[in-house]
């Protein structure tokens, strides 16, 4: 265990940030994301103490979203980084603060320990001046302006040439790719020679079976998210028509 201090920042959302650095603050004129309004200590564990006083026997899949310390909390935490399957965690493209690694440096990371980089998404924009970024204008002096790109989530799941001989581990990394859409890659999980074997014999089912009923499954819902999510974009469009 050991003590950090964090530092919570005047933005819309306040959350707690280790040391920021000057670089991105120097160049912005949204100094709000920059000031800080407190200060607290506090006491923390390494994500296998966490993990392993949690109680629960086994962690296939992590995300988290803790603003610059990610390689210094997967670094302390061998055995949870061993046993994971597939993990999540959100990476900056800008050192925002000291010492912070940046997206290339958690993707080596990853690649050293034997994983895939699955996806890349919700990625986040940052201008400059104001907070209003393509495709909409502000008020601003500068009113359209591409954002640059800070931040986003990284998906990575492990290679399943490193699970080698371990049914238990594939099926379970194919489970997670079903529940997160990325069936091509269940099906190679499922096709491994012992792990369909397995499927065959324990619930009379071929791999085709299992990935193909999910995916059609998840397929009819795929255009209506993806309709609901350009129907949402319409109210900030709306909102900010009063800019043109």
């Amino acid at each position: 265990m050991a003590n950090r201090f964090y530092r919570f920042l005047k933005t819309p959302f306040p959350r707690p940030y280790l040391n920021r650095t000057r670089r991105w603050e120097n160049a912005s004129t949204s100094r709000s994301f920059f000031k800080v309004q407190k200060q607290i200590e506090v006491e923390t564990k390494t994500l296998d103490e966490a993990l392993t006083s949690s109680g629960c026997a086994r962690h296939d899949y992590l995300k988290i979203d803790i603003e610059g310390a990610e390689l210094e909390v997967l670094g302390a935490a061998p055995e949870t980084v061993k046993e994971l399957l597939a993990f999540k965690t959100e990476v900056s493209f800008v050192r925002q603060c000291l010492d912070q690694p940046l997206a290339h440096d958690v993707a080596k990371f990853f690649d050293d320990h034997k994983f895939e980089l699955m996806a890349v998404v919700d990625s986040s924009h940052w201008r400059r001046e104001g907070y209003v970024i393509d495709p909409y204008m502000s008020p601003e002096n500068i009113r359209y302006s591409r954002g640059q790109l800070i931040h986003a989530d990284f998906i990575f799941f492990r290679s399943l040439e490193s699970l080698g001989e371990d049914v238990d581990a594939k099926i379970r990394l194919g489970l997670i790719a079903l529940a997160t859409g990325y069936f091509d890659h269940a099906q190679m999980a499922f096709e491994s020679p012992d792990v369909a074997q397995h499927i065959s014999s324990e619930f009379n089912f071929t791999p085709g079976d299992i990935v193909n009923a999910a995916s059609r499954r998840y397929g009819r819902k795929a255009p209506m998210n993806a309709l609901w999510r350009q129907l949402r974009g319409l109210v900030p469009l709306l909102r900010y028509l009063r800019n043109y």
